[in-house]
């Protein structure tokens, strides 16, 4: 007869000198550049970080002058339609609980430091 497996216990740990973590790219995965951020708690006390960029609006229309022959010769810039002002597009909303937003806090303060050394 072999020995019974032992089931391990979860609350004990064994000495390890390392730690293997995969790291793969989820199905939503992008870059996005962002000007700034939208800060906001929700009622789990969670923060919300909305990333956002910002820009003149695009013109939803544009018109051209024409010639005699039908060829474009100028844009109208001044019967542009569209927003006006300043526009700002919401890029992604990050959700962080208060420890996950400690360690986003430090890494960003290690890395700030960081490039102000290298002046």
């Amino acid at each position: 007869m072999s020995e019974p497996e032992k089931i391990p216990n979860p609350n004990e740990r064994k000495a390890v000198s390392s730690l293997e973590v995969h790291q793969e790219k989820g199905n939503f995965f992008r870059v996005v550049h962002a000007d700034g951020v939208w800060c906001g708690v929700n009622v789990f006390r969670d923060i919300h970080l909305t990333f956002y960029s910002e820009r003149y609006p695009i013109p939803q229309k544009v018109f051209f002058g024409l010639d005699e022959q039908g060829l474009i010769i100028n844009e109208q810039v001044e019967k542009r339609e569209g927003k006006k002002d300043w526009f700002r597009e919401l890029e992604v909303d990050v959700v962080l609980s208060v420890e996950a937003a400690r360690a986003v806090h430090k890494s960003l303060g290690d890395y700030i430091k960081f490039i102000e050394e290298m002046k």
